[in-house]
Protein backbone atom coordinates (compact mmCIF):
# COMPACT_ATOMS: atom_id res chain seq x y z
CA UNK A 1 0.00 0.00 0.00
CA UNK A 2 1.32 3.63 -0.38
CA UNK A 3 2.40 5.93 2.19
CA UNK A 4 -1.31 7.86 1.19
CA UNK A 5 -3.36 4.68 1.49
CA UNK A 6 -1.82 3.83 4.81
CA UNK A 7 -2.50 7.18 6.44
CA UNK A 8 -6.12 6.43 5.50
CA UNK A 9 -6.59 3.40 7.09
CA UNK A 10 -4.62 4.82 9.99
CA UNK A 11 -6.94 7.70 10.15
CA UNK A 12 -10.17 5.00 9.74
CA UNK A 13 -9.20 2.77 12.70
CA UNK A 14 -9.11 5.89 14.90
CA UNK A 15 -12.66 6.88 13.82
CA UNK A 16 -14.01 3.60 13.84
CA UNK A 17 -12.71 3.45 17.87
CA UNK A 18 -13.62 6.60 18.83
CA UNK A 19 -17.16 5.84 17.25
CA UNK A 20 -17.28 2.52 19.30
CA UNK A 21 -16.40 3.61 22.42
CA UNK A 22 -18.16 6.96 21.88
CA UNK A 23 -15.18 9.34 21.77
CA UNK A 24 -15.20 12.89 20.56
CA UNK A 25 -11.27 14.34 20.55
CA UNK A 26 -9.92 15.29 17.64
CA UNK A 27 -6.84 13.09 17.16
CA UNK A 28 -3.76 14.76 15.61
CA UNK A 29 -0.95 12.79 13.48
CA UNK A 30 2.34 12.96 13.46
CA UNK A 31 4.05 10.67 10.99
CA UNK A 32 7.77 9.67 12.23
CA UNK A 33 9.95 10.35 10.07
CA UNK A 34 13.56 8.50 11.44
CA UNK A 35 15.53 7.86 8.48
CA UNK A 36 12.84 8.28 6.48
CA UNK A 37 13.66 9.85 3.17
CA UNK A 38 12.81 12.97 2.01
CA UNK A 39 10.22 11.61 -0.81
CA UNK A 40 8.57 9.76 1.45
CA UNK A 41 8.54 12.60 4.12
CA UNK A 42 6.61 14.82 1.41
CA UNK A 43 4.40 11.81 0.17
CA UNK A 44 2.97 11.93 3.95
CA UNK A 45 2.67 15.28 3.93
CA UNK A 46 0.60 15.26 0.24
CA UNK A 47 -1.43 12.67 2.14
CA UNK A 48 -2.58 14.96 5.15
CA UNK A 49 -0.45 14.32 7.98
CA UNK A 50 -0.60 16.96 10.67
CA UNK A 51 2.68 16.79 12.26
CA UNK A 52 6.48 15.99 10.70
CA UNK A 53 8.26 13.89 14.11
CA UNK A 54 12.26 13.82 14.08
CA UNK A 55 14.22 11.80 16.82
CA UNK A 56 17.30 13.21 15.23
CA UNK A 57 18.75 16.61 14.93
CA UNK A 58 21.22 15.87 11.66
CA UNK A 59 18.44 14.51 9.76
CA UNK A 60 16.36 17.30 11.10
CA UNK A 61 19.07 19.93 9.42
CA UNK A 62 19.46 17.61 5.97
CA UNK A 63 15.87 17.26 5.08
CA UNK A 64 14.08 20.36 7.21
CA UNK A 65 14.95 23.15 4.95
CA UNK A 66 13.18 21.39 1.93
CA UNK A 67 9.87 21.00 3.85
CA UNK A 68 9.71 24.58 5.49
CA UNK A 69 5.35 24.47 5.21
CA UNK A 70 5.26 21.62 7.63
CA UNK A 71 4.45 21.57 11.21
CA UNK A 72 7.71 20.36 12.33
CA UNK A 73 8.17 18.35 16.03
CA UNK A 74 11.45 16.85 17.94
CA UNK A 75 10.19 13.50 18.97
CA UNK A 76 13.49 11.99 20.18
CA UNK A 77 16.15 12.33 22.86
CA UNK A 78 17.44 15.92 23.20
CA UNK A 79 21.17 16.43 24.02
CA UNK A 80 21.13 20.46 25.93
CA UNK A 81 24.60 20.36 22.89
CA UNK A 82 21.49 20.76 20.47
CA UNK A 83 19.68 23.25 21.50
CA UNK A 84 21.20 25.63 19.42
CA UNK A 85 19.93 24.05 16.35
CA UNK A 86 16.16 23.87 17.40
CA UNK A 87 14.77 26.99 17.08
CA UNK A 88 15.29 27.11 12.93
CA UNK A 89 13.98 23.46 13.04
CA UNK A 90 10.86 22.77 14.78
CA UNK A 91 7.80 24.52 16.85
CA UNK A 92 7.62 22.04 19.24
CA UNK A 93 9.77 19.97 21.27
CA UNK A 94 7.76 17.01 22.90
CA UNK A 95 10.39 15.55 24.69
CA UNK A 96 12.05 17.53 27.74
CA UNK A 97 12.87 15.18 29.80
CA UNK A 98 14.63 17.00 32.58
CA UNK A 99 14.52 19.97 34.65
CA UNK A 100 18.23 21.16 33.12
CA UNK A 101 16.83 20.69 29.76
CA UNK A 102 13.81 22.90 30.48
CA UNK A 103 16.32 25.95 31.77
CA UNK A 104 18.30 25.25 29.13
CA UNK A 105 15.64 25.76 26.31
CA UNK A 106 14.19 29.00 28.43
CA UNK A 107 17.61 30.23 28.41
CA UNK A 108 17.99 29.89 24.77
CA UNK A 109 14.81 31.25 23.85
CA UNK A 110 15.75 34.30 26.17
CA UNK A 111 18.60 34.96 23.97
CA UNK A 112 17.00 34.15 20.92
CA UNK A 113 13.96 36.62 21.95
CA UNK A 114 12.26 33.31 20.86
CA UNK A 115 9.36 31.11 21.94
CA UNK A 116 8.80 27.68 21.68
CA UNK A 117 6.47 25.53 22.73
CA UNK A 118 7.56 22.27 24.87
CA UNK A 119 5.91 19.27 25.55
CA UNK A 120 6.79 17.30 29.17
CA UNK A 121 8.29 13.90 28.70
CA UNK A 122 6.90 11.53 31.30
CA UNK A 123 8.27 7.62 31.73
CA UNK A 124 4.80 6.34 32.21
CA UNK A 125 6.20 2.84 31.82
CA UNK A 126 8.60 2.95 34.77
CA UNK A 127 11.23 1.24 32.40
CA UNK A 128 14.44 2.32 32.63
CA UNK A 129 15.21 2.26 29.07
CA UNK A 130 13.33 5.03 28.27
CA UNK A 131 13.07 8.98 28.74
CA UNK A 132 10.74 11.16 31.08
CA UNK A 133 9.65 12.08 34.34
CA UNK A 134 8.47 9.64 37.12
CA UNK A 135 4.92 10.55 37.20
CA UNK A 136 5.03 11.35 41.07
CA UNK A 137 7.77 14.26 39.94
CA UNK A 138 4.92 15.86 37.76
CA UNK A 139 4.13 18.38 40.42
CA UNK A 140 7.57 19.29 40.13
CA UNK A 141 8.13 19.96 37.49
CA UNK A 142 5.23 21.89 36.63
CA UNK A 143 6.30 24.27 39.13
CA UNK A 144 9.64 24.58 37.88
CA UNK A 145 7.78 25.23 34.50
CA UNK A 146 5.41 28.27 35.64
CA UNK A 147 8.67 30.41 36.05
CA UNK A 148 9.96 30.13 32.86
CA UNK A 149 10.35 33.12 30.81
CA UNK A 150 10.05 32.02 26.97
CA UNK A 151 8.35 28.79 26.96
CA UNK A 152 5.18 27.32 26.73
CA UNK A 153 4.33 23.84 27.78
CA UNK A 154 1.50 22.82 25.54
CA UNK A 155 1.46 19.06 26.14
CA UNK A 156 2.15 16.08 27.65
CA UNK A 157 4.39 13.09 25.90
CA UNK A 158 4.62 9.48 26.56
CA UNK A 159 5.50 6.30 25.31
CA UNK A 160 3.32 2.97 26.55
CA UNK A 161 5.49 -0.17 27.67
CA UNK A 162 6.58 -2.48 24.84
CA UNK A 163 4.34 -5.74 25.49
CA UNK A 164 1.09 -7.39 23.83
CA UNK A 165 -0.31 -7.31 27.06
CA UNK A 166 -3.12 -5.38 26.45
CA UNK A 167 -4.38 -4.98 30.15
CA UNK A 168 -1.12 -3.55 30.90
CA UNK A 169 -1.13 -0.93 27.57
CA UNK A 170 -4.94 0.06 29.06
CA UNK A 171 -3.60 0.59 32.35
CA UNK A 172 -0.61 2.65 31.93
CA UNK A 173 -2.39 4.39 29.13
CA UNK A 174 -5.03 5.82 31.36
CA UNK A 175 -2.48 6.54 34.27
CA UNK A 176 -1.16 8.82 31.13
CA UNK A 177 -4.63 10.39 30.52
CA UNK A 178 -5.13 10.99 34.34
CA UNK A 179 -1.56 12.84 34.38
CA UNK A 180 -2.47 14.80 31.16
CA UNK A 181 -5.71 15.76 33.09
CA UNK A 182 -3.80 17.11 36.05
CA UNK A 183 -1.35 18.69 33.88
CA UNK A 184 -4.44 20.67 32.26
CA UNK A 185 -5.55 22.28 35.61
CA UNK A 186 -1.95 23.83 36.02
CA UNK A 187 -3.23 25.61 32.71
CA UNK A 188 -1.93 30.13 33.83
CA UNK A 189 -2.85 31.81 31.41
CA UNK A 190 0.99 32.96 30.78
CA UNK A 191 3.07 29.98 29.86
CA UNK A 192 1.10 26.73 30.88
CA UNK A 193 -1.82 25.46 28.26
CA UNK A 194 -1.56 21.89 28.49
CA UNK A 195 -4.01 20.71 25.38
CA UNK A 196 -2.41 17.57 24.00
CA UNK A 197 -1.56 14.13 25.21
CA UNK A 198 0.86 13.09 23.18
CA UNK A 199 0.34 8.91 23.11
CA UNK A 200 0.39 6.27 21.01
CA UNK A 201 2.71 4.17 18.28
CA UNK A 202 2.16 1.96 15.42
CA UNK A 203 2.07 -0.93 17.47
CA UNK A 204 -0.32 0.84 20.55
CA UNK A 205 -1.98 3.83 18.93
CA UNK A 206 -5.95 2.56 18.88
CA UNK A 207 -5.35 1.91 22.36
CA UNK A 208 -4.03 4.91 23.21
CA UNK A 209 -7.07 6.77 21.10
CA UNK A 210 -8.90 4.83 23.21
CA UNK A 211 -7.91 5.83 26.75
CA UNK A 212 -7.99 9.54 25.56
CA UNK A 213 -5.00 10.31 23.29
CA UNK A 214 -5.04 12.92 20.71
CA UNK A 215 -1.84 13.22 19.10
CA UNK A 216 -0.19 9.61 17.71
CA UNK A 217 3.30 9.40 16.52
CA UNK A 218 3.12 7.12 14.00
CA UNK A 219 6.32 5.73 11.74
CA UNK A 220 6.12 1.45 10.61
CA UNK A 221 2.45 1.60 10.11
CA UNK A 222 2.65 4.43 7.31
CA UNK A 223 5.69 4.21 6.09
CA UNK A 224 6.64 0.03 6.55
CA UNK A 225 8.90 -1.17 8.40
CA UNK A 226 12.86 0.65 7.82
CA UNK A 227 15.15 -0.91 5.08
CA UNK A 228 12.30 -2.21 3.05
Amino acid sequence: MSIKENILRVREAVETVKAKKGLTQKVALCAATKTRSLEEIKEALRGGVDIVGENRIQEAREKYPFISEANRHFIGHLQKNKIKYTFDLFSCIQSVDSIELLRALDLAAVKRDREMDLFIEVNIAGEESKYGFPPDRAEEIMEEAAECERVRITGLMTMLPLTDNEILLHRKAAEAYRLYETFRYWNNGKNIAVDWLSMGMSQDFLIAVEEGSNLIRIGTALFGERGI
